[in-house]
Parts: C-alpha cells; sequence; structure tokens
C-alpha cells in the first residue's frame, strides 16, 4: 500500500460507524412526542378502574349516607360488593354534581355517571362530546335480582 491511501475496508467501516453514532443520537435525543398525553390516559384509566371499583364493591362512609345524603364522605353504591343496594342507587340524584365529585375524590377530574338496569336508571353529569382522552369504564353487578351497569366516564 502506497503511502496517503486508505483501504476500502476502512472507509466503509467508517460510514457505517457515522450511521450509527447519528442513529443513536436521533433514538436518544428526539422529545417524545405524546407522553404527556399517555401519562394523563394512563392516570384517567387508573381514576376510572378506582372509582368504579368504590362503587361497586363498597357501601361508602357512612354506611347508611342514603339516609342523610349531605353528610357522604365516601360515595359507595354496594350493599355487598357487585350487589347494589336500591336506596342508595336512587338517592344519587340527591347529591349534586360537586358532592359527589368530592366524594369520590376526582378533584381535577370531570366525570360521567349512568347506573342502568330494570329496577333504576340514574345519570350524573354529562358526556363530553369534544374531549378526546375519555376514560369510559362499564362494570356489572347486581340490582334488585337483576343485571345493572354501571358506567363511568373520566377525563
Amino acid at each position: 500500500m502506497k503511502k496517503g491511501q486508505v483501504q476500502f475496508d476502512y472507509i466503509v467501516a467508517f460510514f457505517i460507524f457515522i450511521i450509527v453514532i447519528f442513529f443513536i443520537a436521533f433514538i436518544s435525543f428526539r422529545p417524545i412526542s405524546g407522553s404527556t398525553s399517555n401519562l394523563e390516559e394512563t392516570r384517567t384509566i387508573r381514576m376510572s378502574n378506582r372509582v368504579s371499583e368504590l362503587l361497586i364493591k363498597t357501601k361508602g362512609i357512612p354506611d347508611d349516607w342514603e339516609d342523610d345524603p349531605d353528610n357522604v364522605v365516601r360515595l359507595g353504591l354496594a350493599s355487598e360488593p357487585w350487589v347494589l343496594d336500591l336506596n342508595k342507587v336512587n338517592n344519587i340524584s340527591s347529591l349534586n354534581y360537586s358532592q359527589i365529585k368530592e366524594a369520590l375524590d376526582l378533584d381535577g377530574y370531570q366525570f360521567f355517571l349512568k347506573v342502568e338496569s330494570a329496577a333504576s336508571y340514574v345519570s350524573v353529569g354529562d358526556m363530553p362530546n369534544n374531549i378526546d382522552h375519555v376514560s369510559m369504564i362499564n362494570r356489572y353487578a347486581v340490582l334488585e335480582g337483576e343485571t345493572a351497569i354501571v358506567a363511568i366516564g373520566i377525563w
């Protein structure tokens, strides 16, 4: 090999090395688009699951909040897990939106709640038309011996 000549293998290796470095830099330093929206979506899904579990598995605090709805601390609709109490379901309408929101610990979120069965139909809040990230959960329980759908949407 003459002085000042570079072999073809070294040139190919150099270009492959440069391409790999640029690829690693591109992957490492690019902004992760949508990461905040994915995080918010994950939070609303977790919140929807938590609220639906609370509604269909617990009695609420106090256990007999339906007798005095103004003193509800934690909202629950069950007489036992997955069995809803008709008085509790019907007394949701005696609470206003902000009371329910506070009793479900939904600070910073909006919600829609619907309980539907042959024995009762209760709906609180309005489902949004223009919000992309609504986490909607449909859970099933028993109300007066019939299947009831408890739907909760959080955004």
